[in-house]
């Protein structure tokens, strides 16, 4: 049986801010989410459903990203472990269900 790891055992977030433009007319939204946390190893995940990732970044620095829809995860390349900050850029559908 594979083992489960839960996101929070790689990065451990302390501190959030969330900026959410919502269009109703174009039912769609932009955000800009930044998470303060202790990133224990350099290859971290961080949750997200149905949202078009624009940009991450670690320490105001791009960092390489993939989106992995199956798990529900956006996967990130830190460059050190440690207190981070990071800042994530996206935009999606407004809908009834309000994934993101």
């Amino acid at each position: 049986m594979a083992e489960l790891t839960h996101f929070y055992e790689k990065f451990q977030p302390s501190h959030y801010n969330i900026y959410l433009d919502i269009n109703r007319e174009t039912k769609q939204f932009s955000g800009k989410t930044t998470i303060t946390g202790d990133a224990k190893t350099t290859a971290i995940s961080i949750h997200q459903k149905f949202l078009d990732i624009e940009t991450v970044q670690a320490d105001g620095q791009d960092v390489p990203f993939t989106t992995d829809d199956a798990n529900e995860a956006i996967q990130i390349t830190l460059s050190k472990t440690g207190e981070t900050t990071l800042t994530i850029t996206y935009k999606a559908k407004l809908t009834d269900t309000m994934m993101g």
